[in-house]
């Protein structure tokens, strides 16, 4: 499995889930002083291989896609959500891209985060994301600046963008 960073250009690759986070974690501690707590850095490692290897399905698009439901984050679905709430990433399948359910999502984080005591909700686009649907991961820069989100650090890979709640 492999997982490519998301504060420098390192690709760490691993033989399962929950090595790689392993190896996520270690190269971020020498590598970078980022303030997340580990296990938000071995869920975003363990989420970004998984959906990688998910992508071995059919890739082509369906014309339409039925009704979705974006559920508000409770305490029974995740746990500690509050601080600053980070948006980093969007795995939708490839045959449900391009039918807004990126910007559906990020709207519902938007409308619960006063909710869950957050004070800011960031965003992490890529400067320059690859042409494909695959290469908007965590949400084109678009998206975020519809919403109101400011630039707050431009940094090797990606732009950190931030708003307040509500």
């Amino acid at each position: 499995m492999k997982v490519k960073c998301f504060g420098c250009t390192a690709s760490i690759e691993a033989d399962g889930a929950d090595a790689v986070a392993d190896a996520f974690v270690v190269h971020g501690q020498e590598s970078h002083s980022w303030s997340y707590p580990e296990e938000a850095i071995r869920n975003y490692a363990r989420n970004y291989a998984e959906a990688s290897e998910r992508l071995t399905a059919s890739t082509e698009r369906l014309p339409e896609i039925g009704d979705m439901t974006v559920h508000p984050v409770t305490d029974d679905r995740v746990g500690d959500w509050r601080s600053v709430i980070g948006v980093s990433c969007f795995v939708i399948a490839p045959p449900f891209r391009r039918h807004g359910l990126a910007s559906a999502l990020l709207d519902r984080v938007i409308a619960d985060a006063s909710a869950r005591g957050a004070s800011w909700i960031e965003g992490y686009p890529l400067n320059a994301p690859d042409a494909s649907d695959a290469g908007h991961f965590r949400g084109p820069r678009s998206m975020y600046d519809a919403r109101g989100f400011e630039p707050i650090a431009v940094r090797e890979c990606d732009t950190v963008v931030r708003r307040a709640p509500g």
